[in-house]
């Protein structure tokens, strides 16, 4: 077993009613601590803690554009399927069935670039 500082092996134990507990469990969630012990600890030591700080138009923008590059990802895999299916296509009147086919993938493709656009207006203006 190794022996040194780093070994935490002794506890304690505190009991706190429930309006503490939600105290001590709201002050934890809002720094960087991974873990409660590990902030209970800081606290005891009396050592800085680090506290988040949430930009919340920056958070809202970054929620907005993970959900657009979902739907761009499923976009984009839905017409390689399309251009799959063309390479495979032998005669021409299945050719003009793709055609047809193919041009609602298109219209979403137009249809979220121009949603992204407005967003990057909506973000340089923020800033």
């Amino acid at each position: 077993m190794k022996s040194g500082k780093g070994i935490r092996n002794r506890w304690v134990n505190i009991r706190l009613n429930q309006e503490e507990f939600a105290l001590v469990e709201k002050l934890y969630k809002s720094t960087t601590c991974r873990e409660m012990s590990s902030y209970c600890r800081a606290i005891l030591q009396k050592k800085p803690v680090v506290f988040n700080y949430r930009d919340q138009a920056k958070e809202e923008i970054l929620i907005v554009l993970i959900q657009l590059k979902r739907e761009l990802n499923y976009i984009g895999h839905n017409y390689n399927q399309a251009v799959a299916k063309l390479h495979i296509l032998q005669t021409i009147p299945e050719i003009q069935a793709w055609l047809i086919l193919s041009q609602s993938p298109e219209r979403n493709i137009l249809k979220k670039i121009e949603e992204i656009k407005l967003l990057l207006v909506k973000i340089s203006h923020k800033w």
